[in-house]
């Protein structure tokens, strides 16, 4: 197997050329833009109820459980969001 050589100034000189800024955000849907103050305030409750999660499961359990009580907020979190 053989490796060509490839030159870095000529890649990037093409991408400039054709990719902007204003093209990438042109493509996004306008809804990533909109700011949404329930869905923020709710996702930081969740964090913080999960941050408590890990403490008290730290604090209970067992020695030979305390690296699943740091995993356990981490698998429940996709179940909230």
């Amino acid at each position: 197997m053989t490796i060509s050589p490839v030159n870095p100034q000529i890649l990037t000189q093409n991408v400039r050329n054709s990719v902007c800024l204003k093209d990438i955000l042109k493509t996004l849907p306008q809804e990533c833009f909109e700011q949404d103050r329930r869905k923020a305030w709710s996702r930081a409750l969740i964090n913080v109820l999960m941050v408590g999660l890990g403490y008290v499961g730290i604090a209970f359990a067992p020695w030979f459980l305390l690296p699943c009580c740091g995993f356990l907020p981490v698998l429940l979190l996709p179940v909230f969001l």
